[in-house]
């Protein structure tokens, strides 16, 4: 599913680096997909996003 939304490679070349851009990418993705359910289907989130702000 990453590749087909963010077909990009990793363009850093130091080993901790690539870690962070992947955490970095995945991250994106979930925050994606958490905003999605949250406009479409809010009972499925429920709420989950004030249990992360505290």
């Amino acid at each position: 599913m990453l590749k087909k939304k963010m077909p990009t490679k990793i363009r850093k070349k130091l080993p901790q680096r690539k870690k962070i851009e992947e955490f970095l990418k995945i991250n994106v993705h979930n925050m994606k997909q958490y905003n999605y359910l949250r406009h479409t289907k809010p009972e499925i989130v429920g709420n989950f996003g004030e249990l992360c702000q505290k």
